[in-house]
Order: C-alpha cells, then sequence, then structure tokens
C-alpha cells in the first residue's frame, strides 16, 4: 500500500494547485475547465514524479504548458471538426508513447507530455466553451504554476529516494530484432483510440470521452498483453462499482452545490492511497469523481448510469483487443528484460571493491542502481500475480511471478555486501562464482546456450552469509528461467544470440 505520506505530499500539491487555478479563474473570467484541468494534472503529475530528481521536475516544467496548450486547441476543435480533432489528438497521444524508445529523460517527457492530454478527455464534464486562443495562454500559465507547485511540494516535503528510469517494453531478446516494442505500443495506442473516437461519437456524441479514456487508460503504459487484459478488467469493475457509488451519492448534491467539492477530493485521496493495493479501488474512486463532476455541472449521474457503463465497457474492449491482436508484446518477455537488467545491476555490487558504499554519488551507487532495478519489477505484479492464481492447480510447477519475488529476496543480501566493512567480506573468489552463476541465470532469460547454474557448495548451510542468500535466489531463477539447449556443432559463433542488459 502506498504510504499515507506520499497521498498527503500529492493531495497538498493538487489542493495548492487547485487554490491558485481557482483565483486565476476568477480574476480572469475563465472558463471552469481550466480549474477542472488543473487538478487532473496536478494530481497525475504528483504521481508521475514522486522520485523524479531537479532536472526532471524542470523538465516537466518546460514539457507542460506548450503541450497543455495544445491540447486545449485540440479539445476546442473536438466539437466543432470532430475527424479531424480526434485525428490529432490520437497522433498526440501516440507520440507520447513512440518517445519511449528514446534515452531516459525524453521517455520521462514523453510521459509528462501525456497528461494534459488525457486531462483534456475529462473537460466535456464542464461544458463546451467557445474558441478562444487567449483562454490556450491562460491555459498554459495554469499549468506551468500548476508544475511548480507539484515540484516545490515534492522537494521540500518528500523524502528523495532514487526510483526506476521509465521504460516501456523490453527490447528483443530473440535472434531477429522487429519492430521497437515501443514502436508496437504507439501503434497499438494509436488504432485503439482512433477506433474508440469513432465508435464513441457514432454511439454516445456527447460523452465520446469516456470510451476513448478508458481505451487509454487499458491500453497505452500497460506491460504487455497480460497487463492490459488485466487492467481491463479492473477498470470495468472498479468503474462500475464508482459509478453505483456516485449514483448513491448524487442524490445528495444538487447541481453546483459547492458540497460535493470537498468530497471529490477525498476520493482522489483514497483512490490514491488505495491504488498499489488495487488499481479496482483507484478506477472506483475516479469513476466516482467523474460522476459527481457531471452531476456538479448538471448531468446527474442516474441519467448517464447505463451509457456510462456501456461506454467503459466498449472502451476497455478495444485497449484489450489492441494490446492482443495489433503486434502484441507479452508480458513475460518484458519480466524477462527488466529481471535482467536487475541481475545486470546486481554485477557491480558483488565486483566491487569493499567499501564502495558512500562513494559515489547517491543516485548513481550501484546499490541504488539495483534498487531502481528491482522497484521497476513491481508493476508487472499485479497481471502475473493474477495468472499465478488462476492456473497454479492445473500447473503446479514455478511460475514466473516467483521470479519477482527472487529478485526482491537479493535486495538484503546486496546492501548487506555493498555495506560490509572491510575486513568482513567474502573473498573475491565466492564474489567471482556467485557472478558467474548471475551471468549463467541471465544466458538463461536471454535463452542463450552456455554454462548453467552451479550451487556453491561452500556457502550451503550459512544463513545470512549474504552470497549465500544471492545464490538460493539465483537458484529460484535457475528453475524458472531453464537454460536454452545447446545449438548444433556447425552453428557459426556469431550467429549466438546477445544476452539482454
Amino acid at each position: 500500500m502506498e504510504s499515507p505520506r506520499a497521498t498527503t505530499v500529492a493531495m497538498v500539491s493538487v489542493l495548492a494547485a487547485y487554490g491558485s487555478a481557482l483565483l486565476l479563474q476568477r480574476a480572469a473570467h475563465l472558463h471552469a475547465d481550466i480549474v477542472v484541468a488543473t487538478v487532473v494534472i496536478a494530481l497525475t503529475l504528483a504521481r508521475a514524479q514522486r522520485d523524479a530528481d531537479p532536472l526532471d521536475r524542470a523538465l516537466a516544467g518546460l514539457v507542460l504548458p506548450p503541450v497543455a496548450m495544445l491540447a486545449a486547441e485540440i479539445g476546442a476543435l473536438i466539437p466543432r471538426h470532430p475527424a479531424v480533432g480526434g485525428t490529432l489528438f490520437t497522433l498526440a497521444m501516440a507520440t507520447t508513447v513512440e518517445l519511449r524508445r528514446f534515452a531516459p529523460r525524453v521517455a520521462a517527457a514523453g510521459n509528462v507530455a501525456a497528461l494534459p492530454l488525457v486531462a483534456s478527455l475529462i473537460l466535456p464534464a464542464v461544458g463546451t466553451r467557445p474558441p478562444d486562443h487567449t483562454h490556450t495562454l491562460w491555459v498554459g500559465l495554469s499549468t506551468l504554476v500548476t508544475a511548480v507547485w507539484v515540484g516545490a511540494v515534492h522537494q521540500v516535503v518528500a523524502s528523495p529516494r532514487p526510483g526506476p528510469r521509465p521504460t516501456g517494453a523490453p527490447a528483443p531478446t530473440g535472434p531477429r530484432r522487429r519492430l521497437a516494442p515501443s514502436t508496437r505500443m504507439a501503434l497499438q495506442t494509436g488504432l485503439a483510440l482512433g477506433a474508440a473516437f469513432t465508435l464513441g461519437h457514432r454511439f454516445w456524441p456527447t460523452h465520446w470521452s469516456w470510451a476513448v479514456l478508458t481505451t487509454y487508460l487499458v491500453c497505452a503504459g500497460t506491460r504487455g498483453r497480460g497487463d492490459a487484459l488485466h487492467r481491463g478488467v479492473l477498470r470495468t469493475a472498479g468503474a462500475a462499482a464508482g459509478t453505483l457509488l456516485a449514483t448513491v451519492l448524487g442524490g445528495t448534491f444538487a447541481a453546483h452545490d459547492a458540497g460535493a467539492v470537498p468530497v471529490m477530493f477525498a476520493l482522489l485521496a483514497l483512490g490514491s492511497w488505495l491504488r498499489t493495493i488495487d488499481y479496482a479501488y483507484w478506477a472506483a474512486c475516479v469513476t466516482a469523481v467523474l460522476s459527481l463532476l457531471y452531476g456538479y455541472f448538471g448531468q446527474p449521474a442516474p441519467d448517464l448510469l447505463v451509457d456510462r457503463l456501456a461506454a467503459i465497457l466498449l472502451g476497455a474492449a478495444l485497449g484489450v483487443a489492441a494490446a492482443w491482436l495489433i503486434l502484441p508484446i507479452r508480458t513475460v518477455d518484458i519480466l524477462r528484460r527488466r529481471v535482467a537488467d536487475a541481475l545486470a545491476a546486481l554485477t557491480p555490487i558483488l565486483a566491487g571493491p569493499p567499501g564502495i558504499s558512500g562513494t559515489p554519488p547517491p543516485s548513481d551507487h550501484p546499490v541504488h542502481r539495483f534498487d531502481a532495478a528491482v522497484a521497476a519489477l513491481h508493476p508487472l505484479e499485479p497481471a502475473l500475480r493474477a495468472h499465478h492464481r488462476l492456473v497454479r492447480r492445473r500447473r503446479p510447477g514455478p511460475h514466473p511471478v516467483q521470479a519477482i519475488d527472487a529478485v526482491r529476496a537479493c535486495v538484503g543480501p546486496a546492501h548487506r555486501l555493498a555495506e560490509a566493512a572491510p575486513g568482513h567480506t567474502p573473498t573475491a573468489e565466492a564474489r567471482t562464482a556467485v557472478a558467474a552463476n548471475v551471468g549463467a541465470v541471465r544466458r538463461a532469460i536471454g535463452r542463450r546456450p552456455g554454462t548453467p547454474y552451479r550451487p556453491l557448495p561452500t556457502t550451503r548451510g550459512t544463513p545470512g552469509n549474504p552470497l549465500a542468500d544471492l545464490d538460493a535466489a539465483l537458484a529460484c531463477l535457475a528453475t524458472i528461467f531453464r537454460p536454452a539447449a545447446p545449438r548444433p556443432a556447425n552453428k557459426h559463433p556469431d550467429e549466438a544470440e546477445r544476452a539482454p542488459g
């Protein structure tokens, strides 16, 4: 579960940005959509940049305002020219996904750039405003203030800790390099959003955004087709629960009743806190907030119950279908990539000299890089854990989700090994033997033949020895990722595929 501190920091950022946007909206007599967009961007940015460094926060301040202005122009165009506006929105969203193939900071900028576009899908609840380019400039200013608030609150209040750099999907590990995973995900996102726009306008001309928003949430940013299916199910179930909750609450508040505002913020805080337990809680809370928001602006939740659920179901189906049918990426392949990355980050700790702790800058410390690689495995766990629960009786053998547990089991021993005082560290020979087993497991993950994992007899029966604990975790990984069969003797050595990482 996310710590109450993290949720508090996020909500402080949101409330500060909300207050600024409200003052700006009243002082300049702006449309209410600027306040709603500010809250959405602040909440999503606070989560996206929870572990960001100052440079990434500054980059967000540069990227967000122009993208927010672009999103405002596209949002104003869609009611007048749905086909043109929908095409521009789809291309913009697909571009943010494609940026994940580049350097980490560029990928992070792409993730941030998607936030105003997502926020624009919420704004139809506020009502359509007439085209006004001056309003677009105010949107840019409000978004800049939001980025400053989020960055300042996190810098002052949050405890900095290195987080995983953004990654989309694994590099190909087969003998032939195929289309880049980010490109495949961008195509999935673009085609799914295009279908959602078309069908959404066909069936719900005034509420098309419900299907588009759900499609994006299910399809974009998922970690493979298994994660998309898992998220689609949770999104649908959570949205149904949230809609029913809002229907019950909706009778309490009339249109423009200020009492609904604190309830919406409370639901956002609750959803943010419970999100790490199960995505369905987050989906339920967000859907309830959106239902209350529509009711606040004169569209009661009971009147829209069936349409909302149907649009959400359609959007989820489109997102899942795109992930499974259009250049699909297997979640287990992403797992292989990230486990290999974690083992690659473990290698410098094994090879490093005693006293390594504290010498490099904190963000470059080998232990911190390893921790970040382990953290990158966490988003894969819910879908894999759910799959394991479904199949464990029929397939009692090792399951890929157990690889996440095995890598986590390496964290404590890796820290103890890096922090060991001189004279109390394992011998170089023992380190080398464990490092060889790391290489053996990585070769097995990459389906490359070679010397298999071999247990270390010298460390058996010595609990607490960091190398013994690491080797036990490697043994578990070796049972999950079986080594590849040797290649025929007539194969040229250059044809052997390269191990990941």
